[in-house]
């Protein structure tokens, strides 16, 4: 045991020995590197402001002997007093008119001065650093009847009349250097319940008679601004034939129309026939009542004698012959056959992936083409921030006439496809949003199919564009299809045009992959 510490104890007296050579033969370095860094209190972020809003100017640079800040003619000190240059390390600037500043640095180093990774071979460096400075935002908008092309007023007590049930399309207005990004609509019945909307053009069509308010608020990071009309619209009674605009499977069946509707106390349950397949297999589910939302007026609500599933394909028709569905401004509502019911989306599960579903993290250069040859060569494809569904980037596509598309998300150097988890034995339903931009010559019927890039089902549904698919408007498309099994996998976008004549352009957003119930 003696042995043992005696070893040790040699052991640790020749460690101290060395580690004090060591400290004999340490020289400090003789000078100070001189390295340029200068910077903003926005960081890495880009330099956005608002007039009159106070931001900082930093130099962390090293080995520096003099320095002096140059500022544009508007800027301003915390201290609201005018400020042309500075020799401080950190400046507090207030700039007091919008536009593209450019604040220039100009130094001198004790040595040669390195700027990034190289070193130049002068002790003097200028930095400009550029600063977008926003106008304090003043929000404005236009709007106009859509069938009839004319002009609303914006004031209070305009009472501009509209037809119940018919467009009217909003413009935000708002000056390009004001910045604003954000934008609200509000259109509230006087005694009534408000439509909201939150883009920056939008469409609106009110569904029930009577004197409405609107505000409009226009606002950025920085600043808002609200208008608000007091008794700016006089929705009145419409002959126009009764719309339905939409039908949700959401506690029985919500089918949503343009105008107010009666209550249907006496319209016969019979009125309304169901088309339910799931799977090839049809299921007989008749409607059991049919009455008003309690709320929403536009609204009518039909109860089911059995649940639908979110797997199934429901087709509801009406018979105007046995039904008496009436608006409340007295027009009966015609019939209509196989109009499709749609589902509330499922929780989104490529939201907890890597996949770029929402086109926000990865650039045009990682949507890589798939080299499949022609007609499939034949498109363009950027990330944009043009046209928005939500967020701030989506996806551009311009397909060729007679030409097509296919690609796929890859990683930063290309190796790998981004990849999301699947499970075996699930039905997913797959979709997107589209904003179709130009459909091409309504003669063909362009689409979009989204095909598993490992263990490829090449029968898999689709977004069609049908000669009817608006244009114009954000719709969303879905399409379901079976899992391909337990692992990680990716998608192969492929996009079809090659009967249109015409080019086809549209953008895409919002990706989504959500499990379906099965029967």
């Amino acid at each position: 045991m003696n042995k043992i510490f005696n070893k040790i104890g040699l052991f640790l007296a020749m460690t101290l020995l060395i580690l004090g050579s060591c400290d004999d033969d340490y020289e400090a370095p003789g000078t100070e590197p001189s390295h340029v860094y200068a910077t903003t209190s926005f960081g890495d972020t880009e330099n956005r402001t608002q007039v009159n809003s106070l931001m900082s100017f930093i130099d962390l640079s090293v080995g520096i002997e003099n320095r002096t800040w140059t500022f544009t003619d508007d800027a301003i000190d915390a201290g609201y007093a005018k400020i042309s240059t500075s020799t401080d390390a950190v400046v507090k600037t207030r700039f007091t008119q919008s536009g593209v500043h450019n604040v220039m640095l100009s130094q001198t180093f004790a040595n040669n001065v390195w700027v990034g990774e190289g070193q130049k071979t002068t002790t003097v460096y200028d930095t400009i650093i550029s600063v977008i400075v926003l106008d304090s935002v003043k929000a404005s908008f236009s709007a106009s009847r859509v069938i009839e092309g004319t002009a609303l007023i914006n004031q209070d007590g305009a009472l501009n009349d509209v037809m119940a049930g018919r467009e009217i399309q909003f413009t935000q207005t708002t000056a390009e250097l004001m910045g604003a990004t954000d934008f609200q609509w509000f259109f509230t019945k006087q005694g009534g319940l408000t439509s909201n909307y939150d883009e920056g053009v939008i469409t609106a069509k009110l569904s029930s008679v009577g004197i409405y308010d609107a505000m409009f608020v226009a606002s950025n990071a920085f600043s808002r601004d609200t208008i608000t009309y007091k008794s700016y619209m006089n929705v009145g009674p419409s002959t126009d034939p009764v719309e339905l605009l939409g039908i949700m499977a959401e506690g029985g069946l919500r089918l949503s129309f343009g105008r107010d509707m009666e209550y249907p106390t006496t319209c016969d349950p019979a009125s309304f026939t169901l088309s339910v397949i799931n799977d090839g297999i049809p299921y007989p589910i008749a409607v059991t009542e049919v009455k008003r939302d309690a709320s929403e007026k536009n609204i009518i609500i039909l109860s089911l004698d059995s649940d639908l599933f979110n797997s199934d394909d429901v087709l509801v028709s009406y018979d105007a012959t046995v039904g008496n569905l009436i608006t409340s401004d007295g027009m009966l509502a015609t019939s209509f056959s196989d109009a499709k019911a749609g589902f509330i989306p499922g929780v989104n599960l490529l939201v907890s992936s890597a996949y770029d579903y929402g086109l926000e993290t990865y650039s045009t250069d990682s949507w890589k083409y798939l080299w499949w040859g022609a007609p499939w060569d034949a498109y363009t494809f950027e990330v944009s921030d043009a046209q928005l569904y939500s967020g701030k980037k989506s996806g551009h596509v311009t397909m060729d006439a007679a030409g097509g598309m296919i690609m796929g998300l890859k990683n930063a150097d290309n190796t790998a496809f981004v990849t999301f988890p699947t499970e075996s034995g699930k039905l997913y339903e797959l979709g997107c949003w589209i904003y179709m931009e130009s459909i091409g010559d309504r003669a063909s019927s362009p689409d979009l199919r989204f095909y598993w890039q490992a263990s490829t089902d090449w029968s898999v549904g689709g977004a069609v564009f049908d000669p009817e698919f608006e244009e114009g408007k954000w719709v969303y498309t879905s399409w379901k299809v079976k899992s391909p099994g337990d692992g990680n996998n990716s998608f192969l976008i492929r996009g079809d045009n090659q009967g249109n004549s015409e080019a086809c352009s549209f953008y895409m957003d919002d990706i989504s992959m959500s499990i379906l119930d099965v029967r």
